[in-house]
């Protein structure tokens, strides 16, 4: 149930690692009835606990310009 981003704008995901800069997931906007289906490339060599979502200028940013406004936690099964 996300709203779509404002004009000019996007949703960006970022992979947080304990200690470490957030690193960008890739942006994203929902479809107009709030929902999102996508896959986005994850660096084989990233190692990170917590998913965040801001959102940034349209085309993403280097690094978060606002407090994440949704937090996930990673739980990798073994």
């Amino acid at each position: 149930d996300l709203p779509p981003a404002p004009s000019g704008r996007t949703y960006q995901l970022w992979a947080i690692a304990t200690g470490k800069a957030p690193v960008s997931l890739g942006v994203f906007n929902p479809r107009p009835d709030g929902r999102i289906t996508t896959a986005m490339a994850v660096p084989a060599d990233l190692v990170f606990q917590v998913t965040a979502v801001t959102e940034e200028p349209a085309g993403g940013s280097p690094q978060p310009t606002q407090t994440p406004f949704l937090i996930g936690e990673v739980r990798r099964s073994e």
